[in-house]
């Protein structure tokens, strides 16, 4: 029994100390702001695409252009709709980018920096053992934190540069 009321009034003690403090240290800084949101991975056989390159912020009809100018087939017109269908809350704006040209589609994509150096890379998927006869190309749409400068967030874009 006093080893149990020793063990509660420890327990007891050490939260009350936690009060008030906030995760994180110097190594390890506190996000302010809102995580990204992985809103479309699209993937398809053949369809182009160079990955590595920057994610196109999608603020305008050439943004979209720009991000399915080395894509074809089917892939284009997926990926056209899924901007346009995509509502793109205040403080929030839509990037896409190819992630992965390989013999499976990525799974999930990995986003790091901000604004003008933001990262999308493709989280590695399991390979299957089945042989690779033609490429797999996979685009990523991600909501990210609006950068400040850039002033109130938008509802959406079509294709077309219509805002939504």
């Amino acid at each position: 029994m006093r080893l149990l009321l020793g063990t509660l009034t420890v327990l007891v003690l050490a939260s009350g100390c936690a009060d008030g403090q906030t995760s994180g240290s110097a190594a390890d800084p506190v996000r302010a702001g809102a995580e990204p949101e992985v809103v479309a991975l699209l993937s398809a056989t053949a369809a182009g695409g160079r990955p590595g390159a920057g994610p196109t912020h999608l603020r305008g009809p050439g943004d979209v252009a720009a991000l399915v100018a080395d894509l074809r087939g089917p892939l284009v017109g997926e990926v056209r709709r899924a901007v346009e269908g995509t509502d793109v809350p205040q403080g929030r704006e839509l990037v896409g980018g190819v992630v992965a040209v390989g013999c499976e589609p990525a799974e999930d994509v990995g986003v790091e920096g901000s604004g003008e150096g933001l990262r999308l890379t493709a989280a590695p998927a399991p390979a299957t053992g089945r042989e690779c006869l033609a490429p797999v190309t996979t685009v990523a749409l991600v909501l990210v934190e609006e950068p400040t400068d850039r002033g109130a967030g938008r509802a959406g874009i079509s294709p077309e540069g219509r805002r939504r």
